[in-house]
């Protein structure tokens, strides 16, 4: 999806911590002030959630269904199936 040229948004759905190992290149930590911007996003952008293990990004692609997004994914694997799949230098746990 990153390099289809289709406007995504990318959040990271994971802790300071995490968030301090490294991340997923584009990505945005998801955060309250991006939560508010979302909703004016979900109209016609992709939202894609990451997490390390899932949990949290299921339930982060399932709260922006249930606000009416049309266009959300929960990366699949999270950011380890990210690494060993697609960029090897994104970091893995």
């Amino acid at each position: 999806m990153l390099d289809s040229g289709e406007e995504i948004a990318l959040f990271g759905v994971r802790d300071l911590r995490e968030n301090e190992r490294g991340g997923i290149e584009r990505a945005r930590p998801l955060s309250n002030a991006e939560i508010d911007q979302i909703d004016a996003l979900c109209k016609d952008t992709a939202l894609v959630f990451y997490s390390d293990f899932g949990q949290r990004r299921q339930a982060a692609a399932e709260h922006f269904r249930l606000r009416g997004c049309s266009k959300v994914y929960a990366l699949a694997g999270g950011i380890d199936a990210c690494s060993r799949e697609v960029d090897s230098g994104a970091p893995r746990l």
